[in-house]
Formats: structure tokens, sequence, C-alpha cells
């Protein structure tokens, strides 16, 4: 009886302590990590009433591409998405189980545009949140913008609707580093009555083009309409003479009717030969773009027309129909290699002899003979063409091979090696002529050698950009292309060019850090900072980027020598101040100061109340 109450009592106390400590699979859980939460709410803007149905994605992003600047490059994919969310009734979403790090949370619906959490415009850049151990950050609150509508109809001279026409909706976009392109936010073709509507369009400004849409090919019940030049709303065929239109939220737009009308048009003909065989090329295509000044406002507009281009590989002839009077480059190519980049020997001496061997066209140089060349650029050509009022035959088009161009960078000596982040630069080429890509080069070896590689005859300006988010401590002082200046001007690069583009860095470059506050002296939390240089501000590496921390503060660092403002919009479209049509509007705004070389200055800016 007695071991029996025994047995009892050390059983009630087994439990007791089962109770007390839990299970072992409890006791290996209270040793993990705490969890954390991203918990928020979707709303649409005006009404505060929530919305169902509407996505939202939580996205992780690298540490270096929370805070990359404006010449910063991020290897790799810099976002990955890791879960999605629908809301119900009560537009409430949660992510849990979220492990620590940086995060961007986007939400869309149909009917209201894209917003990523803490994005101050419709097109602007959202905040970076970051959750630690444990954290549940709550109250993330979208306040979605209701989309607008377009629409109208399509006519010839004679009020007569044009079926089959593709409207598109354009605007003007900029890179990080100021090159100028454009996005369709939207399209449409007209239907029977020459009608069209383009709907769920995010508030902006946008350029209305007609042109050729592929019903009037693919469909058998719609008779060919005459070839209209693409055609911007009202009626210009000149970009200059078009008119924009402010889409609104929650607001449709009628009446955008474009007048086309037939304009005659002339055929471009010639030949393409190779110049290393004289002969037809085994394959090639031939493109037609419009010429137009570096700079110039209405570059976003101009994309590549649908131009009746035939080709024939075996004589190398070529026709281009359709064209109407204006200027143009007139380019042709083979096909493009995959990989025109090569890793360098990492012998200094082998190394010297090749690039400079390989700058100077001279590939079967015994001394390089046994080193590994690069793949074979394809080679191009690129003529300029004026269209008036005839045809132009018998254009001939020589491919010429494409050029390496021998970089030297020098700083404190002939070795940058010991200057950090120096190791992480590398040399941007940016074509002046229009419709042209960015050439990037290699990065740096030793001895401050490097190449371009695959660089095509043509005008170019120079950039540097680096692989990492750490604003590095230098600038540039001096660029020369042989003895053309090429820091404040653009060269000129030919088939027959051996010159060295020789880059001088000075590490005395100026430090800024700053406060940014409202104008209720409230410091502001992730809102983007950039430095725009008074003077020259067609050299994007002058530029610098930053976005304010959680207590306001933000740093620039390797600066150059000269006057600067400094700006932070509460809501502006993302790069858009690269237009100097944009920063006119606030030039008086922005913090004026003055960099002097190896200084640090500390400032406090107010930031740009948004536009209401």
């Amino acid at each position: 009886m007695m071991c029996r109450s025994i047995l009892r009592i050390v059983f009630s106390v087994c439990a007791f302590l089962l109770v007390a400590v839990g299970s072992p699979s409890a006791r290996v859980q209270s040793l993990e990590s705490p969890i954390s939460a991203i918990e928020g709410i979707v709303v649409s803007a005006g009404s505060d009433a929530p919305l169902d149905r509407a996505q939202v994605t939580l996205i992780h992003v690298m540490s270096s591409a929370a805070t990359c600047g404006a010449n910063c490059i991020v290897p790799g994919d810099p976002s990955t998405p890791v879960s999605m969310v629908t809301t119900e009734s009560d537009g409430k979403f949660s992510f849990q189980s979220v492990k620590p790090g940086q995060y961007r949370v986007r939400a869309v619906r149909n009917g209201y545009a894209v917003q990523e959490y803490g994005q101050p415009a419709v097109f602007g850049i959202g905040a970076v949140i970051i959750v630690t151990s444990g954290q549940v950050k709550k109250d993330v609150t979208f306040r979605l913008i209701p989309d607008g509508a377009v629409s109208g109809r399509v006519m010839d001279s004679n009020a007569n609707p044009i079926a089959g026409m593709q409207v598109s909706l354009m605007r003007q976009v900029y890179s990080l580093t100021g090159q100028l392109g454009r996005a369709s936010e939207g399209s449409a073709v007209t239907d029977d009555r020459g009608e069209y509507r383009i709907y769920w369009v995010p508030p902006g400004n946008y350029m209305v083009r007609v042109e050729d849409g592929p019903a009037k090919t693919a469909a058998s019940n719609i008779s060919v309409a005459p070839d209209f030049p693409a055609t911007y709303y009202p009626s210009a065929v000149d970009a200059s003479l078009a008119t924009s239109i402010q889409i609104e939220p929650a607001r449709e737009f009628p009446g955008i009717n474009i007048v086309l009308t037939k304009l005659e048009t002339f055929r471009i003909r010639g030949k393409v030969v190779d110049s290393g065989t004289g002969r037809p090329p085994a394959s090639f295509a031939v493109s037609l773009s419009q010429r137009i000044e570096a700079g110039s406002p209405f570059a976003w507009t101009l994309s590549a027309p649908k131009y009746k281009t035939t080709t024939d590989a075996a004589t190398g002839a070529f026709e281009i129909r359709g064209v109407i009077p204006g200027s143009y480059w007139l380019r042709a190519s083979t096909l493009v290699c995959g990989d025109c980049l090569l890793d360098l020997p990492d012998n200094e001496d082998d190394l010297l002899k090749y690039l400079t061997d390989l700058a100077n066209g001279r590939t079967d140089s015994p001394r390089i003979s046994s080193l590994r060349l690069p793949p074979e650029s394809p080679p191009s050509a690129q003529i300029p063409i004026d269209v008036n009022k005839s045809d132009i035959e018998n254009v001939a088009l020589t491919l010429l091979p494409n050029v390496a161009v021998l970089v030297h960078i020098s700083m404190n000596g002939p070795d940058i090696t010991p200057v950090a982040g120096a190791d992480q630069m590398r040399v941007a080429l940016f074509p002046t002529a229009s419709g042209a890509g960015i050439i990037d080069g290699t990065l740096y070896r030793s001895r401050g050698f490097s190449a371009v590689y695959g660089v095509p005859a043509g005008e170019y300006r120079l950039s540097l950009r680096w692989t990492l988010s750490a604003q590095p401590d230098f600038f540039v002082k001096e660029a020369y292309f042989g003895a053309k200046n090429a820091l404040d001007d653009s060269f000129v690069v030919t088939t027959s060019s051996n010159e060295t583009l020789n880059i001088v860095l000075s590490d005395k470059g100026s430090q800024l850090d700053g406060t940014l506050t409202d104008s209720l002296s409230n410091r502001r939390s992730n809102v983007p900072v950039v430095l725009i240089p008074d003077m020259e501000r067609n050299r994007p590496e002058l530029y610098k980027n930053a976005i304010t921390d959680k207590d306001g503060h933000f740093s620039f660092r390797g600066i150059a020598p000269g006057a600067y403002r400094i700006f932070a919009w509460e809501a502006l479209e993302s790069f858009s101040y690269w237009n100097s049509e944009v920063l006119s509007r606030y030039e008086s705004q922005g913090k004026a100061i003055e960099m002097h070389e190896g200084s640090k200055q500390t400032v406090e800016v107010k930031i740009i109340p948004a536009r209401q």
C-alpha cells in the first residue's frame, strides 16, 4: 500500500515537471529564434475603404540593393519574392514566420496602380522594411490610387475609321545613371469603328502613339489599310509637336482622337559587305532609327518604326520601304555574340602586353599567341542618312570589326590596388547616338590596366560605375582619350583607334553628412536624397544618391570639388530629376553647398513637400 502511495507521488511529480518544463519539442522550439511577422491593410486612397482581392507580395532585398547609389551595380538579382497573400473583405494581410532581413512589400489590385510600401509617388521607390528577430511589424498600410482610362477614335483625314491600329500610352523614364527611355503603360487595337479604350492606366503624364497593329495582317476580315507613319496625338508625325495628356486617378479621358495623314514615303536600298572577306556576311540585319541630338527631350518617344525590310544573305542586298522624310541612323550588324568579355590573364607582364596589343589591333601578335583571346565581337556598320523627297539607292554598308579600348587607371602613383573600392570599379562608355546601348568594360586589373571590348566605331561619353553599395572615397579628377579631354567632352572611337583611355583618380574626395527634416522639424526616414552638381550635369558620376536611415541621416562620400544642390522630395517619380524641365521647378528649393577637395561638412536639409 505504501509502495502504491509512493508511486502515485512520483508520478504526480513527474507529470508536474513535464507540464512545467514542457514537451521535448516545446523545449527545442523555445531555443529557436523568436518568430517575426509583417502585418497591414490595403485600402483605397481618399475613401480609406478596405480593398479585397488585392495581392500583396513580400520581397527579400539584398543588403547592397537597399542602399545602392546612382552609379552602383548590384550583381545578380537584387530581390526575390518570398511570399504572396490575398486580402479578404477587411483588406488585411499578414506574413508570418518572416526571417530577419530587409524586405519590400508590394500591393496590386485590378483597377489600381501598383504600389510599394512607403512609395511616395505612383512611379516612385518604396521603403525598405528591416525585420529583426522576434519583431512584429504592424500598420503597414497601402492606400492604392485608382487607375484612369483613355478612349477615342483613330481616323484618316476624311474622318473614315481605321481598324487594326495599335494605340499605346508611353511615359518618359530615366535610369539611375540618367539614361533616357520610355515605358508603355497599356495599349489597345482599334475596332471596326476605329475606336479604342485603354484602361487601368496609372496616373501620370503620357504620350499617345498610333502605329500599325497585328490585326491588320493577322485577321482575314480586315482589309489592309493604307500605310500610315507612326503618329502622336493629336496628329503629329514629329514627336516634338505632339501633345501629352495628364491621366488623373479614377477618371475617364474620352475623345482622345488621332487623325492619321497619308504621307509620301520612300525606300532605301543598298548592300552590306564584310570588310574582312570582301563578301556579304553569312547573316545580317539592318535597322533604321531617327537621328536626334543627344539629350533631346523627345528621345523617349522614338521607338523603332515597323518598316518593311527585306534582306538577301546571298548578295548582301537590303531594302527598307515606307520611310518618311527625316534624318536617320542606318545600321547593319551580324549575329550578336553571347559574351564578348574575358577574364584577363593574372600575370602582370602578360596582361600589359596583351591589352596593349589588343587595343592596337595586333591580336595575332606572337607574344600573346598563347593567351586566350576574347570571343570575336560581331562587326557592325553605322552611317547617318537623310531622306528628303526621293528614294535612296546604292547605299554601301561595310561591316567593320569592333575594337577594344585600352584603359589605364591611376591614383597616387601607378598602382591603384591599395585604394579601397577600386577593385569594384567598372568603366562604362555611353554612346551619344540615339538607339545605341551602354558598353561596360571589365573590372580593373593589376597596375590599373583594363579594357572595354566590342566597341563599335562612334562617339562616346565616359562614366565610372561600381559593383559595391558603399560609396568610394575617390573621384575622377582627369580623363583623356589620347590627347582628347574625355571627362568634359565626348570622344570618337574609330576602327583604327589605338589611343589609351587614361583615367586619373583622386583619393581626396570630400564627405557630406546630413539630416533630413520636414517643415515641423521632424526627421524623415526612408527618403531618397540626391546630390546634383550645379554645373556639368552631363556627368553621371558627379551625382550621388542616398536613402535616409531611421533617424533621418544620410551621407555622401567621394565628392569631387564644386558647387552642388541637395534635393529630397516627398513625392517624385523615380530619377525624374534627370529631366531638366522637372528639376527646374525645384531648383530654388535645393540646398546649395560648395564642396572642397578633402573637406567634410554637415548640413540639415528640408524635404520638398508633395505638390497638391
